[in-house]
Order: structure tokens, then sequence, then C-alpha cells
């Protein structure tokens, strides 16, 4: 097994139980949404929630970014300055750094479209006169 390899399976693992935890969370909010309507149902109360568009918090995205990134770029340095340089941690490294720095970017293209949303909403409210 290569360096390459090694940092390819570690960048992989790292992923998979991002994916399992998020999956694993999100099954239990929904089991205990199913709970909540079904009791509901049964008291006669229920009246089902309208139908919400995802909202997308920029700040969740620029913390996740920024973390990926100082992972990615820890790594990095890591191993250019403490081990003699290997392509394969080189390349782990930069598989955490790139998509960190391209979701600060996506962070930053939603914070730029809210205020071009809210600068909309308050022309429309108020127009120039």
């Amino acid at each position: 097994m290569g360096p390459v390899d090694v940092g390819l399976l570690f960048f992989l693992a790292v992923i998979g139980f991002v994916i399992w935890l998020s999956a694993t969370r999100k099954s239990k909010q929904d089991a205990l949404k199913h709970e909540e309507a079904m009791a509901m149902i049964e008291k006669g109360i229920y009246e089902p929630l309208p139908v919400q568009e995802p909202v997308y918090r920029k700040e969740y995205y620029l913390l996740a970014g920024i973390v990926l990134s100082m992972v990615g770029l820890a790594f990095l340095l890591c191993f250019a300055f403490l081990t003699k340089p290997d392509e394969g941690f080189i390349v782990a490294a930069l598989l955490f750094l790139f998509p960190g720095l391209g979701i600060m970017g996506f962070s930053r293209s939603l914070a730029k479209r809210e205020e071009r949303e809210a600068r909309n909403n308050a022309l429309q409210e108020n127009p120039p006169v």
C-alpha cells in the first residue's frame, strides 16, 4: 500500500464517517417527528406543517469551509516540515484544503445573494422618488 493510498483511505474514512453521522442524526430526527405526528393524529389535533424551502445558513457553510481548510493546511504544513515530503500525504492534505476553500466561496456567494435580495426588497418597499 503506497503513500497515496494511505492518504486517500484516510480522506475517504473521514468523509464516510461524516456521511454516516449525518444519516443517523437525520433518521433519529425523522423518527421523533413521526412519533409526534402519530400521537397528534391519535388525539385528533394533527395539522400538517406547510412545506418550507430549505434554509441555507451561510454561517454553517463558512464554519465547515474554515474547518476543512485548516485541517488541510495543518496536514500540509505537518507533512512539509515534520516529515520528508511525500506525495501521498500532500494529496490527502489537498483533498481537505481545496473543498474547504470551495465551501468558503459558496458561503460568500450565499452572503452576496442575501445582500442582493435585501437590497431588492428594500427598493421594492421604498422605491426611489
